[in-house]
């Protein structure tokens, strides 16, 4: 018996793609069993600068002035 093997891929689809493509398909004389575990993990994207409320644009830090209103 062969030891079981990891593909990771990013997308769930070249996933489902690579099940379809290689399940069953014999490999030494034994068919292969290919299965989907886990699901992504997504990672957040980055905020923008300014995005919290402490940088302007330009990504420069800009001070809280209680009662100032530009």
């Amino acid at each position: 018996m062969c030891p079981p093997a990891k593909v990771v891929f990013s997308r769930r689809q070249d996933a489902i793609a690579g099940v379809k493509r290689f399940n069953n398909v014999q490999l030494d004389g034994k068919p292969m069993k290919i299965e989907i575990v886990g699901t992504n993990i997504v990672t957040p994207a980055p905020f923008p600068n300014g995005a919290f409320g402490f940088e302007d644009t330009n990504g420069v830090p800009r001070r809280y002035v209680p009662g100032y209103s530009p």
